[in-house]
């Protein structure tokens, strides 16, 4: 049984973005048993899981490119689309051929995913209008509420009352606990973005060309 989740009006999405240093983001995620899984796609066939360690070699790769290019290539940033959750029963396997099976989710997981922030005009937003793109993090992201294939999708119920709530509440409080607001200083004004950084990543993005070659720079 899949599901499909964010839906109605004011009932999409819970969201972080945030910014952590690849040792940050690697120790939060050893801090407690959770599993890392190519949610709802196309994976090897003798896939399972992704371990934690490889995912933060994905992410140092992502970070340490953040300083060299205003638009990152897709072999960097798509590695990092991933489903977090506490319980692998809720993930299943339909195969598609000898090479490759496709991951099922019965239940929402906790997605992550690339942060973009977007300048246009003298406005910081995180909206696709932008004539200048730059990934700068990561975004947590847990539904509000759910619905189900099995009940051909008639009902919407609380996500909150589901497997992985805890655990994208558990690392939403970790995330911010350790984060301050990123706020980006262009030629005209300071930015307030939709978005956390830690004060080790805050240094590192001085050195961000896509951010310079703008005039732009994190506070």
């Amino acid at each position: 049984m899949g599901y499909f989740g964010g839906l109605g009006a004011g009932k999409g999405w819970q969201t972080l973005n945030f910014l952590l240093t690849p040792e940050e983001l690697e120790q939060l995620l050893l801090a407690r048993p959770l599993h890392l899984v190519v949610g709802n796609a196309r994976v090897p066939a003798t896939y399972e899981q992704t371990p934690i360690a490889e995912y933060a070699e994905t992410y140092r790769i992502f970070v340490a490119a953040l300083k060299g290019d205003r638009e990152l290539d897709w072999r960097v940033t798509q590695p990092l689309y991933m489903g977090l959750t506490f319980s692998m029963n809720i993930i299943s396997f339909r195969p598609y051929s000898e090479a490759y099976k496709g991951t099922v989710a019965a239940e929402p997981l906790v997605n992550l995913s690339p942060f973009e922030v977007h300048y246009y005009h003298g406005t910081v937003c995180t909206t696709m209008l932008g004539n200048h793109m730059f990934s700068l993090g990561l975004s947590l992201q847990y539904p509000k509420v759910v619905s189900f294939d099995g009940e051909q999708h008639e009902h919407l119920h609380d996500a909150s009352l589901l497997t992985n709530f805890e655990l994208f509440m558990w690392l939403r409080d970790r995330i911010t606990a350790q984060t301050v607001p990123c706020k980006i200083q262009s030629p005209t004004k300071v930015h307030r973005t939709r978005m956390r950084i830690s004060s080790e990543m805050r240094g590192q993005l001085a050195e961000h060309r896509g951010l310079l070659a703008q005039g732009l720079r994190v506070l």
